[in-house]
């Protein structure tokens, strides 16, 4: 299993998601399961929880966590602060979702981007000039 490094703003620019999720990553980040995951696609998701918000893009080698929600996200998870501080601390990993204190909110327009450039990839590898599709 590789070794992910979790990369965040300063301590005092964080907003409060961000700062729970670099709390609660790395007890995440060890979960055997986590790399069949995530895989190669290097899912980015936002979250939202009161008034705050966060980013979290997953790859290879490094975690980013960043504030505020973005654009080419996945999906967006919406709650209440108390929901996800269930989810970050391990208490209630599924039961907040079950509940529907935190709903998933798939970002249409980021998986639109995402598979158009997977699929203009695998184009340019396949047929000659098809990267200018």
């Amino acid at each position: 299993m590789t070794t992910q490094t979790i990369v965040a703003p300063p301590k005092g620019e964080a907003g409060l998601i961000v700062l729970l999720l670099e709390e609660a990553l790395p007890r995440y980040l060890r979960l055997p399961v986590l790399p069949a995951v995530v895989g190669r696609a290097g899912p980015v998701v936002s979250m939202q929880a009161g008034g705050s918000t966060a980013t979290v893009r997953v790859g290879a080698r490094e975690v980013v966590l960043e504030d505020g929600l973005a654009a080419d996200a996945w999906v967006r998870l919406e709650g209440d602060v108390d929901a996800l501080l269930d989810v970050a601390t391990g208490d209630h990993v599924v039961r907040p979702f079950v509940e529907g204190r935190i709903r998933l909110a798939p970002n249409v327009g980021g998986i639109v981007r995402r598979a158009t450039g997977f699929a203009q990839g695998i184009a340019a590898r396949l047929i000659p000039g098809g990267d200018r599709a």
